[in-house]
């Protein structure tokens, strides 16, 4: 029986895990904070959002990801913790609703048009200093 070489399945591991992140997750940085952002990439996936799940990390996020500027509008429906939301358009943040707690039962919209929101744990913009013109990189 042949021996597969530790190399060749650290190789195969990387390249599985790298193909899978590439399709459902992007590294997104703001200032010298990264965050994986799992990516709502289907009309599904983007009305369930972050819906349901019991908690977030403080590196964890979910990026929406659009083909034209708008001012798209959010829920907190399902959701069983807070959030913070960056609204971006060309890169940066052009708005930032804080604290929004999970029961809010109002629809959230930004004062300008965005190509991107990125969802992340209530209190993160406040304990990292993220504001308003910060460049978001998504790698």
């Amino acid at each position: 029986m042949p021996i597969i070489s530790r190399k060749k399945i650290f190789l195969g591991a990387f390249f599985l895990l790298g193909f899978i992140f590439s399709y459902n997750f992007h590294l997104v940085k703001i200032r010298d904070n990264y965050f994986l952002a799992e990516r709502a990439f289907n009309s599904q996936k983007r009305e369930k959002g972050l819906g349901g799940r019991k908690k977030i990390f403080s590196w964890n996020a979910m990026i929406f990801e659009f083909q034209e500027k708008n001012k798209f509008s959010f829920w907190m429906k399902g959701m069983l913790f807070d959030l913070d939301i960056l609204w971006i358009s060309d890169g940066k943040i052009v708005a930032i609703s804080k604290n929004i707690p999970s029961d809010f039962s109002q629809n959230i919209v930004p004062d300008v048009p965005v190509d991107k929101v990125l969802e992340i744990k209530a209190g993160t913009c406040d304990k990292e200093g993220i504001e308003l013109g910060d460049e978001v990189k998504i790698f």
